[in-house]
């Protein structure tokens, strides 16, 4: 092959590298193929050289290690742009006027046209009017005071439900925007409704994570310094380049000639290290995913909530376990924001965390490294569960205590159930719309488990089955047959034949062993009949009467 410098140059590899996401990013793709580095996505691809036409092993390693880095830059580039959709969808700016004006028809027609306020004042005044008759003077008053605090905190709210809508959106965004900025180390922003823009320099440090550091250890056997990294950059910016030589060629040019013999060598270990690069990108595209839809539901949730707040707040003034509806009410809307600023704890733990690992993992080699990266993206998985509970149980525990307090030092039963943690979502939508039961896939998945179970210890059970009954037709048993008649003179006569059983000898080793069994069958029914024509029996063995004294020792013989 002739020397990788020899090559003859293109016309690109003069010059400053082009800058493709100078402007506007890329749109168009039916994969996102945003500018969240230097250079889009799609341009990082890992070359090689493929030899003659006879050399399929290196076609072949080459191939996969390309696929597999392939895979993983658009596993990433997919998650990041999800998760920007997620924090920039505005839900509040599409869905929270709808839900604005659903809770002002709701009042306005139904609430106030059924009389229903007057209802629950009706129900409250009678409520406590029976308590006292009862001997609760307190609690009945407590419970008036309460209804009147309540229906005061629920016109308040009612009077403005678009004010408070915007102004739960707007705490939200300001705490997810300044845990998000722990993690990059932005300023917070100031204005909560751009709280997506502290998004960009994450995605950026994801995408370098993911996608930039293991292409220059995958194509260029590590981080490139100058001039290399000139060249890597005029490569990239004009990518992707396939199998050509012309990237190989212009790094050579550039006095990295280790580089490029690297590059054009397909081998295992390149291969190892793209497989475990996807194989991390895949659990941080199953990370990122949940997360973004964790934040969605949240924000629709949100809106949902203020929806039917009206029936909420109308069923604050109800006394006692009246008060339910509210209760759930102010529980749901403080997991739904909890939810929202969870996850985006779990962002900043996850770019901090793989950025302290592939930091402190420098000096080990590429497989190494995402062996490390792998352990932190699985533990941001099982973290995003644990926080999720801890913000439902925080929410949880806040609505028992209210649910639970009563005027006059009395508690009542706990009745608001443990928020359940479950679901793509984490919110566990499709068990909270019905009773305390399994979903409809958990129980078919059940049934299933149980029938095959079943199944399997039935075929078990067959299978023995027709094994013991196989071995005993293939047994050669030898079986005795005895037959009573009488002589002429009508005295009894036995007659005794032998037999063996069994499956037809058709070798001559199966003839001569069934040979034997018969002779030697044949000699011991022989030797039987002797026996009991003589009239002989085996002496029983003597007998020892209670009375017998034990036989007394051999005397020794100097004694005697």
């Amino acid at each position: 092959m002739a020397p990788l410098e020899a090559a003859p140059l293109p016309a690109w590899a003069s010059g400053a590298a082009p800058q493709p996401c100078a402007g506007e990013a890329t749109k168009g793709s039916i994969v996102p193929d945003d500018c969240w580095g230097r250079f889009p996505s799609s341009h990082y691809d890992i070359g090689f050289d493929e030899g003659a036409w006879n050399h399929l092993g290196r076609k072949l390693y080459g191939t996969l290690t390309d696929l597999a880095f392939t895979a993983a830059r658009t596993a990433t580039a997919l998650s990041l742009w999800l998760v920007g959709w997620a924090y920039g969808f505005g839900v509040y700016e599409r869905l929270g006027a709808v839900a604005v004006d659903i809770a002002g028809r709701y009042d306005a027609e139904v609430v106030g046209p059924l009389g229903l306020a007057h209802l629950a004042w009706f129900y409250a005044v009678a409520w406590a009017a029976v308590a006292a008759l009862r001997g609760r003077l307190t609690m009945a008053a407590g419970e008036l005071v309460t209804s009147v605090v309540a229906a005061g905190l629920a016109g308040v709210v009612l009077a403005n439900p678009a004010g408070y809508l915007a102004g739960t959106f707007d705490t939200m965004g300001t705490l997810s925007g300044a845990v998000l900025a722990t993690g990059t180390g932005h300023p917070p922003p100031r204005d909560p409704a751009s709280a997506g823009v502290v998004l960009r320099p994450l995605q950026a440090r994801i995408h370098g994570a993911f996608v930039e550091q293991p292409y220059d250890h995958l194509a260029w056997d590590g981080p490139l310094a100058e001039p290399c990294a000139a060249a890597r950059d005029r490569i990239v910016a004009t990518g992707p380049h396939g199998s050509d030589d012309e990237p190989r060629a212009v790094m050579a040019a550039a006095g990295c000639q280790d580089q490029a013999e690297f590059n054009a060598d397909a081998n295992g270990t390149r291969l190892s290290g793209a497989a475990l690069t996807a194989l991390a990108a895949a659990v941080t595209t199953v990370l990122l995913v949940l997360v973004a839809a964790t934040v969605v539901v949240a924000q629709v949730v949100v809106v949902v909530l203020f929806a039917v707040a009206p029936f909420a707040l109308l069923a604050a003034v109800l006394p006692g376990a009246g008060r339910e509806l509210a209760w759930r009410w102010v529980a749901a809307l403080a997991r739904a924001g909890l939810a929202v600023v969870g996850m985006s704890l779990v962002l900043s733990l996850l770019l901090l965390g793989v950025t302290g690992a592939l930091e402190a993992s420098g000096d080990l080699g590429l497989v190494e490294r995402f062996a490390v990266v792998n352990t932190v993206v699985v533990a941001m998985v099982v973290a995003r569960k644990r926080i999720l509970a801890a913000g439902h149980g925080l929410a949880n525990s806040f609505g028992q205590r209210l649910a639970t307090r009563r005027a006059g030092g009395e508690r009542a039963a706990p009745w608001l159930p443990a928020a359940a943690v479950g679901g793509a979502s984490g919110f566990a939508l499709a068990g909270a719309l019905g009773p305390d039961r399994s979903s409809r896939s958990a129980r078919l998945a059940s049934a299933g488990g149980r029938n095959w179970m079943a199944n399997r210890r039935l075929a078990r059970s067959q299978r023995g089955a027709e094994a013991r009954a196989e071995r005993r037709t293939a047994a050669v048993v030898a079986r005795q047959r005895t037959e009573v008649g009488t002589d002429g003179d009508g005295r009894p006569v036995t007659r005794t034949t032998v037999s063996v059983d069994g499956p037809a000898a058709t070798t001559r080793r199966a003839r001569a062993a069934r040979a034997r069994v018969e002779r030697r069958v044949g000699s011991h029914v022989a030797a039987t009949a002797r026996r009991r024509a003589t009239g002989w029996s085996p002496p029983a063995p003597p007998r020892m009467a209670d009375d017998v004294a034990e036989p007394e020792l051999p005397v020794d013989v100097e004694e005697a």
